[in-house]
């Protein structure tokens, strides 16, 4: 028996060195946590159980809509460009917001969402969460005297007020039967938005707050709760977060080619951070990592989404239709690699 046992891990080295889609370590790939909402809707369940079967084995593409610019398609322009549009789109309720005075441009954010969903793709929201105080329009911590303070019954009411706002619109896309890969609360632990100016505990009682408002509340239940606290000090606990995401923008060192590596020593800090095994995305990025250096050292992100575009389409330093960041061949291979997933690779999911 004790020769058979250690026959176990030579045959599985066999079979990674013989597959090479076979990830190195396929225990770090083995998600078997339900949705922390246990009232979860079918869709919503559905989605977590596919997003769960092709981690390690696939990678979503996905594409981030110019918010502020109604006119500007982006899935279009990574059409144009691959031939193949992106699995998943990405949405921003960034101008959902209490004083509003502007043409309404970016308040179709849930309508471009559902349609997209519909059109067989998958859906992801983030929130640049404006000044809830309602003084200014700013959600970076330099432009807002705005924190976090629970104990404070009127900086409470004010969170809670424009978290039902967001329910309003959230409740829209589940009635549209589109589960949300809900990614609030973005980045907190560089300190450059509100939300994580207060420090850590702050941070994590808000994000226990958003989940409770919503899900119990407001009775939400087409989320899929994406933790991008970015730290592990930041995590507010396995019960509490579904996705862990990590936002990276490789630098361009002079003259020289992008940094198209894995990046995998984010994703290892990311994957070391629950105590469970959680799914690990790449929920921003500028340059989009190589499929082949992603598969030579065993890093598959669950997806990843290139940051949006200026509505000028020709401008150089564009995230996706630029050729700063992402050349236009390393475009074409990403899109077109067979472990990458497109729109049309999805709709049967």
């Amino acid at each position: 028996m004790k020769y058979a046992t250690n026959l176990i891990p030579f045959l599985l080295t066999c079979l990674v060195l013989a597959f090479g889609t076979v990830p190195l370590h396929a225990q770090m790939y083995d998600v078997n946590t339900d949705l922390l909402d246990k009232e979860a809707n079918e869709e919503t369940k559905q989605l977590y159980t596919y997003l769960k079967n092709i981690y390690g084995k696939k990678i979503l593409s996905g594409q981030m809509d110019l918010t502020w610019n109604d006119e500007t398609n982006m899935a279009q322009r990574v059409f144009d460009a691959t031939g193949k549009y992106p699995a998943m789109m990405g949405y921003d309720f960034m101008n959902y917001h209490k004083n509003d005075e502007d043409d309404g441009n970016g308040l179709h954010q849930v309508e471009e969402a559902i349609k997209y969903w519909n059109s067989g793709g998958l859906v992801s929201f983030c929130w640049h969460w404006r000044d809830p105080g309602n003084k200014t329009t700013a959600f970076y911590t330099k432009g807002t005297d705005f924190r976090i303070d629970l104990n404070d019954p009127i900086i409470k009411k004010q969170l809670l007020d424009d978290i039902d706002l967001i329910a309003a619109d959230l409740k829209k896309l589940e009635k549209a039967g589109v589960p949300v890969l809900w990614r609030p609360l973005h980045e907190a632990s560089g300190g450059w938005f509100w939300w994580g100016a207060s420090g850590a505990e702050p941070f994590i009682e808000l994000w226990k707050l958003m989940i409770d408002r919503l899900n119990n509340y407001h009775n939400i239940h087409n989320l899929i709760w994406v933790y991008n606290g970015q730290h592990p000090d930041w995590y507010p606990g396995d019960d509490f977060v579904d996705i862990i995401s990590e936002d990276i923008y490789a630098k361009v060192q002079g003259d020289t080619l992008p940094d198209y590596g894995s990046q995998k020593e984010r994703f290892m800090e990311a994957q070391q951070t629950p105590d469970e095994v959680k799914i690990v995305a790449l929920s921003e990025n500028g340059i989009i990592p190589s499929v082949n250096a992603m598969k030579k050292d065993h890093i598959y992100w669950s997806w990843f989404m290139t940051w949006n575009d200026n509505p000028e389409r020709d401008n150089p330093k564009n995230f996706f239709s630029g050729t700063f960041y992402n050349s236009h061949e390393h475009k074409i291979e990403v899109f077109n690699h067979p472990l990458v997933l497109t729109l049309d690779e999805i709709k049967d999911r």
